[in-house]
């Protein structure tokens, strides 16, 4: 985390009911523990990490078949796109990319089971920091992804 992201996160930290004993006793693991845990209510972002493979399997067998040879081409370009198979789908034009070629129907089902797997709870650290609604229908992009270490949470006290 940096200095700005401390600032930011331990006011919200102090402020945590939850927290105020661990607070005063130091217990800096269980700071970290309700840093690192999924926000409530669930608060959704869009995953940086998804894979060629996850991305495959939630194409559906009758959508490739009806889908025309640019489109094809479109979705074999974007695999290709990134070496080590994995793609960031916080970013609009990569889910657009992967999106289009599947028509204008929102309920496809390949764009559906696609949407459903680009997002993830986010934790109550991630939180803090997300930009967006964070509803799975419009999940949020993250400025700040990972987990806070016990180190890192005794610096929020």
């Amino acid at each position: 985390m940096t200095p700005e992201q401390f600032a930011i996160l331990t006011p919200i930290v102090l402020a945590e009911p939850s927290l105020t004993q661990a607070v005063l006793t130091g217990n800096d693991a269980m700071i970290a523990a309700w840093c690192n845990s999924a926000a409530v209510p669930a608060f959704s972002v869009y995953r940086t990490d998804v894979t060629a493979e996850e991305l495959g399997n939630a194409w559906q067998g009758t959508d490739i078949d009806g889908m025309s040879a640019l489109n094809m081409q479109r979705l074999q370009l974007l695999l290709a796109s990134s070496p080590s198979g994995v793609f960031n789908m916080s970013r609009s034009d990569r889910r657009a990319g992967f999106e289009n070629p599947f028509g204008t129907n929102a309920n496809n089902g390949s764009r559906v089971a696609m949407r459903a797997m680009w997002r993830r709870p986010a934790t109550n650290a991630e939180k803090v920091f997300a930009t967006g609604p964070g509803s799975d229908a419009s999940p949020a992009t993250m400025v700040f992804e990972g987990s806070v270490s016990v180190d890192e949470a005794g610096h929020l006290r």
